[in-house]
C-alpha cells in the first residue's frame, strides 16, 4: 500500500443495487460510486464543523453519561455512578470551553441556583441557597 498526498482523492463509497422493478417486470441494477479527500488541511476542517452539531452532540454524549450513572447508582454502584458523573463534568467543562460550542446558541446554560448536581443522583445541594428557594416559593404561595 504506497502513501498518497494529502488532499488526494480515492473511492470512499460504493453502492450496487440490484432489485425486482415491479413498473417493468425486470430486474434493474443501480452503481454509484463516490469519491472524497482522504485528508484535509486542519483550516478546511475547523471551516466545515457544524457549531450547532458540535453542541447537540457535547450535549447528547453527556446526557447518555448520566443515564448510565442513574443505572449504575440505582444498582447501588454509587462510587462508579460518582466517577462517572465527574468525568462527565469533566468532558462538559472541556467541551463548553471550546470556541465552537462557546458561542452555539443555549451553550453556557446554567442551572437553578443552589444546584451542585441533582440530590436525587446522590449529589450534594447547597442548604443556603435551598432555603432562599424555598423561602421564595413560600412567598409565592401566598400572593
Amino acid at each position: 500500500m504506497r502513501a498518497e498526498p494529502a488532499g488526494a482523492e480515492r473511492e470512499v463509497a460504493a453502492v450496487d443495487v440490484s432489485y425486482a422493478n415491479l413498473l417493468t417486470a425486470s430486474r434493474d441494477r443501480l452503481t454509484e460510486k463516490r469519491r472524497g479527500p482522504l485528508q484535509r488541511p486542519p483550516a478546511v476542517v475547523k471551516a466545515s464543523e457544524n457549531r450547532d452539531v458540535m453542541v447537540a452532540v457535547v450535549e447528547q454524549v453527556a446526557t447518555e453519561q448520566n443515564q448510565v450513572a442513574l443505572a449504575l447508582r440505582d444498582q447501588g454502584r454509587t462510587d462508579e455512578a460518582k466517577e462517572l458523573l465527574v468525568k462527565n463534568a469533566q468532558f462538559a467543562a472541556e467541551n463548553a470551553s471550546s470556541p465552537r460550542v462557546e458561542q452555539a446558541p443555549g451553550a453556557g446554560r446554567r442551572q437553578p441556583e443552589g444546584r451542585r448536581g441533582d440530590h436525587r443522583h446522590g449529589l450534594e445541594r447547597d442548604p443556603q441557597a435551598d432555603a432562599r428557594e424555598q423561602s421564595k416559593t413560600q412567598k409565592q404561595r401566598r400572593w
